[in-house]
């Protein structure tokens, strides 16, 4: 398996689950203008090699996701205010999209997803936002890197 099929299959599950964002709200890579909130974007973050059973490496590849909102309603800057998606809905829908089922819904060399800290940023009103850890362990074949 290669890293950019492991992207692709984050991007995928992300992108299918239409209670986060709408897919065209899903940015591979930071963004700098023209965004539509609430959004999501991936960016790619340290790998290690975890273990060795030639030819396999076992690597686990973490994404820092950002997830972003814009909520004017100053009640309802972590809950939803029936119209608004609040921070913390946003979270647990991404966490339950991402960790479903331990292999991206289906890429066979993906071994597990987990996300194991999730950092809320600064409070810049009427903006919200977080960046969630997603660590995801697969496997590829040394010889020849896929």
């Amino acid at each position: 398996m290669t890293l950019n099929q492991v992207i692709a299959g984050v991007m995928t599950v992300l992108q299918k689950n239409q209670s986060i964002v709408p897919a065209t709200s899903i940015y591979e890579g930071d963004r700098s203008n023209n965004i539509v909130y609430p959004c999501l974007c991936v960016e790619l973050g340290a790998d290690r090699v975890v273990e060795y059973k030639y030819p396999y490496e076992y690597i686990i590849q973490v994404f820092k996701v950002g997830v972003f909102v814009q909520q004017y309603n100053k009640d309802h800057q972590l809950t939803d205010d029936g119209i608004t998606k609040g921070i913390g809905t946003m979270i647990n829908a991404m966490k339950l999209a991402l960790t479903l089922n331990s292999n991206l819904n289906g890429l066979n060399d993906v071994i597990d997803v987990k996300i194991p800290s999730t950092v809320p940023g600064k409070i810049f009103f009427p903006m919200r936002d977080a960046v969630m850890s997603v660590e995801v362990m697969y496997r590829q074949n040394r010889q020849t890197r896929t």
